[in-house]
């Protein structure tokens, strides 16, 4: 068995597995295609050479930034830099829990793209930006919907002074997020203890 990279300038290293088999890896150190020749007895496999697409992902920055919680029903966009030296090809992909989403995005090469979706229900959104075929830095990336409206609050009993008052508030369906409970009179917060319930507070 022969194997050749790039037509022998590229070394690569070979593991015997047994039963006839054996792992090969190489290590690029170039952003080009790479051929790939495998021999055997001197005779030229088929479907060589084989051709492995080599990007530098170093050459591509996505800001994620503020994207841990999103609302839902609501535009949420981020920026893709892409170094202007090299040709480049994008592929920006949304995942959210019943399926793939429509992304928009607009740019180019020197000012950077920007992508843009809506999420349209409660739960993680998966994020992944491809360069060359090849997942960019810091992506696969989850991002968690949220919907403020789902957030069920029950009746408010009226009260009397000295005496405390109780309801509940289930955002169990709202997705994840920070519950912040505030209640003033006067200008002025009163003080209030928050009991879990479960997933009902």
């Amino acid at each position: 068995m022969e194997i050749s990279i790039n037509d022998g300038e590229l070394p690569n290293q070979v593991r015997v597995l047994g039963g006839g088999c054996c792992l090969v890896s190489f290590t690029p150190e170039q952003a080009k295609p790479h051929a790939i020749d495998i021999k055997f007895n001197s005779e030229t496999i088929p479907g060589c050479p084989i051709i492995c697409q080599v990007a530098d992902t170093r050459q591509v920055a996505v800001s994620l930034q503020g994207l841990e919680l999103i609302p839902v029903h609501q535009t949420s966009r981020f920026h893709i830099g892409v170094d202007g030296s090299s040709s480049a090809e994008l592929a920006v992909s949304v995942k959210g829990p019943s399926g793939d989403l429509p992304v928009k995005v607009s740019g180019s090469v020197r000012s950077g793209f920007m992508a843009e979706f809506s999420p349209i229900e409660v739960g993680p959104h998966s994020i992944t930006v491809h360069h060359n075929g090849v997942p960019a830095p810091g992506t696969p990336f989850t991002a968690k919907a949220y919907d403020a409206k789902r957030v069920y609050v029950s009746p408010v009993p009226r009260g009397a002074l000295g005496r405390s008052i109780q309801f509940t508030v289930d955002a169990s369906q709202a997705g994840e997020g920070n519950l912040e409970i505030t209640i003033g009179a006067r200008g002025r917060n009163v003080p209030t203890q928050v009991h879990p319930q479960g997933t009902i507070l």
